[in-house]
Order: structure tokens, then sequence, then C-alpha cells
């Protein structure tokens, strides 16, 4: 029983390294990871979104309620805090946002020209 076994696994672990080979040699190489661009230090910051005002203007309350929140469970509640948010709150940060887009998009302009 014994040498029965040793020979089955002996044979599979033959064919299995000369399959192994075949593939090594025959397969395409694997793809790279892409290089990152490099960022230019000079380009404006990209602008927030609403949520993003919102979970800045919050951040620092939801912490000091719950100082032994991890930053996880903070951003779950942050999250539950915006979905309970009434259309009035979230318009005004939908105007933040929109008025930072703005300010983006002119200083992409000049940023280009």
């Amino acid at each position: 029983n014994n040498k029965c076994f040793n020979i089955v696994v002996t044979c599979s672990f033959l064919c299995f390294i000369s399959l192994f080979n075949y593939y090594k040699v025959n397969m395409p190489k694997a793809v790279t990871k892409k290089e990152k661009k490099e960022k230019d230090p000079n380009a404006p910051k990209k602008p927030c979104g609403a949520y993003m005002w919102f979970c800045k203007e919050k951040r620092e309350g939801v912490k000091s309620e719950n100082p032994e929140m991890s930053v996880t469970d903070i951003g779950k509640r942050l999250g539950q805090l915006w979905k309970e948010s009434s259309e009035e709150e979230k318009q005004r940060f939908h105007a933040l946002a929109k008025k930072d887009k703005e300010r983006y998009d002119k200083e992409l302009a000049e940023y280009k020209s």
C-alpha cells in the first residue's frame, strides 16, 4: 500500500512538473502592473463632491462624540448620517460641491493655458 501510494504521488508530481514547464514556455507573459503617471505638483487640486464636504464638516463631531470609534466605524456612521440627512441639508453640500467644481474648472483652464 505504501509503495503504491509513493508511486502514484511521484507520477503525479512528475506530471505536474512537466505541465508546469510547458506552461512557462508556451504561455504569454503576465501583464505587468501599469506604471502610475507622476502627478504634477502645480496642477489644481480636484474638486470635492457633496458627500466629501459633508464628511469634512461632520467628521470631527462624530469623533468627539465617540472617541473609541475606529476609522472604519466613523466612515460607516458618516454614511448613515448622510442617508438620514434631509434634502435641504444635502442641497447646501451640493452647492459647496458645485462652487468647488467651478473653482477647479477655472484653475484648470489657467493651468492649461
